[in-house]
């Protein structure tokens, strides 16, 4: 992740705080997609963990009664 870059919101120039706005923004879309990614780690891994499996059946051994 990119450092934001300081955030005066006491400045008045429109640039600077549209560069702010784009960083900000930047940022949050960042997070956004790193948010997305976990939660979809997290799934597969629930998945893997716990989703049913196909238990293979074993032959009948009539010897084993």
């Amino acid at each position: 992740m990119k450092k934001t870059p300081d955030i005066n919101p006491e400045s008045q120039d429109i640039a600077e705080l549209q560069a702010m706005v784009k960083a900000l923004m930047s940022e949050k879309k960042e997070w956004q997609q790193e948010r997305q990614s976990l939660i979809e780690q997290f799934k597969l891994a629930l998945d893997r963990q716990f989703a049913k499996r196909s238990e293979a059946l074993k032959p009948y051994n009539e010897a084993q009664g």
